[in-house]
């Protein structure tokens, strides 16, 4: 069984998003637990998901939705011919700049447990069009060059988080729930989420945090670790590595600069959490980082 997402499948657009079309005939696994968010759409033929013990037919125009705290999950194509898959991969980091950016990640880790988005939704087919024009060559772009064929398909890219953040505000699913068995994710929970997500990297109160969500701090903490897997404090450490990653890779700005940008008082305490979360320093990061971008 071969990993949906691979070095030497992927488009690579700037260091961090994806977009590639698959032909598959072989059962291939989208991958769970990890720093991004994955959108399967299943574009022709007949394929089932299949994760632990559940499994569940996906059509033409359904969407797996899946990483996260998603467990890996198989899409086994159900006949000889195989499927045609659109694979969008959505790092953390990329999330972290958008507009209501926090309560969609917030919402994503309630929904990331490998649910199905049904094509009869008109949600799933607007995030379908998008999503195909994302991974097609925009119209016009040859017009503006490689700059402006990157702004038109990241344009493409917003808008379809956009359909998706519009959707998952109708109907939020938690991990391992059942098609038609949807309830909705405790609203002041997700709001405290996003908050710590938008203002991580300043100085959280975390008792007004709690508070504000209506919760004991016991039940605060269980359903806080139910929805991210992690307690606040390595959840908030997480979300600062990742934007240093990203900063890392696409500015100039000094490692001292972007340990303060996202939030770290000290040089020291910024490289000890980056090389236990990376096994390299940020500047050996940043150099290799560019080293792959000059050979390819």
């Amino acid at each position: 069984m071969s990993k949906l997402l691979s070095q030497q499948e992927t488009e690579r657009e700037d260091g961090s998003w994806q977009v590639v079309w698959r032909q598959a005939r072989q059962p291939m696994t989208l991958e769970g637990r990890g720093d991004a968010v994955e959108l399967l759409c299943l574009t022709a033929g007949r394929a089932y998901a299949e994760r632990g013990g559940w499994k569940q037919a996906l059509h033409a125009g359904d969407f797996l939705l899946g990483g996260l705290l998603g467990e890996p999950t198989s899409v086994v194509p159900a006949a000889a011919v195989g499927s045609r898959l659109l694979h969008v991969r959505l790092p953390v980091e990329l999330l972290l700049g958008l507009p209501q950016g926090g309560k969609l990640l917030a919402m994503l880790y309630a929904a990331c447990g490998g649910d199905v988005i049904g094509s009869r939704a008109s949600w799933a087919q607007a995030m379908r069009t998008a999503a195909e024009a994302l991974a097609d060559k925009p119209e016009g772009g040859d017009e503006f060059g490689d700059a402006g064929r990157h702004l038109l398909r990241y344009a493409k890219l917003v808008e379809l988080l956009g359909y998706l953040y519009e959707g998952l505000s109708r109907e939020r699913t938690l991990p391992g729930q059942r098609e038609g068995e949807l309830r909705g994710v405790d609203e002041k929970l997700l709001e405290a989420v996003a908050y710590m997500i938008e203002h991580a990297t300043g100085d959280l109160d975390m008792p007004a945090v709690i508070r504000g969500s209506g919760l004991g701090k016991t039940q605060f903490y269980e359903e806080f670790r139910l929805l991210t897997g992690t307690s606040p404090k390595p959840f908030i450490h997480r979300l600062r590595l990742r934007m240093a990653t990203r900063l890392l890779r696409a500015s100039n700005l000094s490692v001292t600069s972007i340990a303060y940008e996202c939030g770290y008082r000290s040089l020291n305490y910024f490289h000890k959490h980056f090389k236990e979360q990376y096994a390299v320093t940020p500047r050996e990061f940043r150099n290799r980082y560019r080293l792959n971008q000059s050979a390819s």
